[in-house]
């Protein structure tokens, strides 16, 4: 292995952490959305292998507008669009009620 290659493996090994990272927080974002504050906390103390505050970083990750544009999830990832347009959705209601 010579160092351009280390190199790319490690690169294409961080962008696929990026995507899980974002994908999962936008999925954690619906699911509150969903299930209430309350809910959803208990839903990770009971159901999710990770603490509230790891929950809390990866939903802020998924927020963050450069990193989850690097991420560049799938077009062809139906489900996951479906949820992430829910998301997307919701958030925009919420500025909308704010203002």
């Amino acid at each position: 292995m010579n160092k351009s290659e280390a190199a790319r493996w490690v690169n294409e090994a961080w962008q696929g952490q990026v995507k899980i990272h974002v994908k999962v927080g936008l999925l954690l974002i619906a699911a509150k959305a969903d299930l209430g504050p309350s809910e959803f906390a208990r839903m990770v103390r009971e159901n999710l292998p990770f603490t509230m505050r790891t929950a809390n970083k990866l939903m802020a990750i998924a927020e963050h507008p450069i990193i989850s544009a690097a991420a560049d999830i799938p077009a062809d990832d139906e489900e996951f669009n479906r949820l992430l347009a829910e998301v997307l959705a919701e958030q925009a209601r919420g500025k909308d009620e704010k203002q």
